[in-house]
């Protein structure tokens, strides 16, 4: 303990199997249970004032014995808490996470799985190895195996619903360490993805019909009562929400959604930032291009120039936004080409006129203008930087507007 000053330090036995350390200035440990397999306590988190359960898990090797581990975990699943159980269980839930030339035991499998149903436990969506042990022979007698895994009951996903485990290189070790991130405990802001399915639906435009024309008669009812209580609160706050209702439906194209956040944490941020600043390179002065480089140079002839200025006709927008594949991912605002095609006839003044704006005053409004950079996996487990490939999805708009100077 000499080298860990600021750690207190759990053991299930006296010479330890089971290591659990933590640090007494941030974390206070309580409830604390022993087993043979696995230790379990109460961990509080000093600064948000958070409590879990947690369950460290290391199972033996001989199927008969684990029984043991499942009757205590299910024991152990009475708690209302947010519980996580993590470890080394020495098998697998399925038949996929193992690769080797003798399969796991089915019944050992249905065993596990039974103990995971009782305890209303899943595992927490991960990240990196797909396989979390290997025996470490050559390629003739090399053994793959997922045995290392966090699980999390749905009070857990309460609480942390953008936690995740990162299942790092094994290095020396035959077991790949796992890392289990928190992220942000605060509710997730989705982006809307309009699905190109749901226009199948048979009462789909009747559906959207109905919709806003609900949204306008009762805002319209609100509204004319409004008029015999101008300062009512409730009412002044109904109109506000079923305002805002309304124009989320009719301006489809101005629809804003905050992205997901799916555990890309701020330091993986700020490596990503690094990464493409030193690849790219950083803003610099440069000396404006003179006019006399463009006067010198070849010219629109007259009648060119004409059709250049000239006014931007629907038909023009109508066959750019037709030409773009529905399959093409969406922007910012979650619709795909697919939806406006679809619904042209309810979306087409609007949609147009949006177009025509631009062509008009020679500027983009932010939120069409807003552009959505995914990252695309090269390879199945991405680990580094390198490993993702950048993409930048637009808005539809955005598209047909490209599209129209392109031609």
């Amino acid at each position: 303990m000499s080298h860990f000053p600021y750690y207190g330090i759990i053991r299930n036995k006296a010479h330890g199997r089971i290591w659990l350390y933590y640090n007494i200035a941030t974390v206070a440990i309580s409830n604390v249970i022993l087993h043979e397999q696995l230790i379990h306590c109460d961990v509080w988190f000093k600064a948000t004032n958070q409590a879990i359960a947690l369950t460290c898990v290391y199972g033996l090797n001989d199927p008969t014995t684990r029984v043991a581990l499942w009757d205590k975990l299910t024991e152990i699943s009475q708690t209302t808490s947010a519980w996580a159980v993590m470890g080394d269980f020495n098998f697998v839930r399925s038949l996929s996470e193992r690769e080797a030339p003798n399969p796991p035991a089915t019944q050992d499998i249905l065993a596990f799985n039974a103990c995971l149903a009782k305890c209303y436990l899943d595992d927490m969506h991960r990240m990196g190895s797909e396989f979390t042990w290997s025996n470490k022979q050559g390629s003739d007698t090399r053994t793959w195996a997922r045995l290392d895994r966090v699980l999390v009951n749905p009070a857990w996903l309460t609480m942390f619903p953008a936690s995740y485990a990162l299942s790092m290189p094994p290095g020396p070790s035959g077991h790949s360490p796992l890392i289990m991130s928190l992220a942000p405990a605060s509710p997730i802001k989705r982006r809307l993805s309009f699905l190109n399915a749901w226009q199948d639906h048979p009462n789909y435009q009747e559906l959207i019909q109905k919709r806003v024309q609900a949204l306008r008669g009762q805002l319209e009812d609100c509204q004319t009562e409004l008029q015999t209580n101008l300062f009512s609160p409730l009412l002044i706050e109904k109109e506000k929400q079923l305002a805002g209702q309304y124009a989320k439906l009719c301006k489809t194209e101005v629809d804003y959604f905050g992205r997901p956040r799916y555990g890309i944490d701020n330091v993986n941020a700020a490596a990503f930032v690094d990464y493409y600043t030193s690849l790219l390179g950083r803003k610099i002065n440069v000396t404006p291009i003179s006019d006399i480089v463009f006067s010198s140079g070849p010219g629109v002839l007259e009648k060119a120039g004409i059709k250049l200025i000239a006014p931007v006709t629907r038909e023009e927008i109508r066959k750019a936004l037709f030409s773009i594949s529905p399959n093409k991912g969406p922007g910012q605002d979650g619709f795909s080409s697919g939806f406006f095609k679809k619904d042209w006839d309810t979306v087409r003044d609007t949609f147009c006129a949006a177009v025509e704006e631009f062509f008009r005053k020679g500027r983009l409004v932010r939120k069409v203008n807003t552009t959505l950079l995914a990252l695309i996996p090269k390879k199945a487990v991405p680990l580094a930087v390198q490993d993702f490939r950048p993409i930048a999805c637009c808005s539809v708009v955005y598209k047909t507007i490209s599209k129209i100077l392109a031609s």
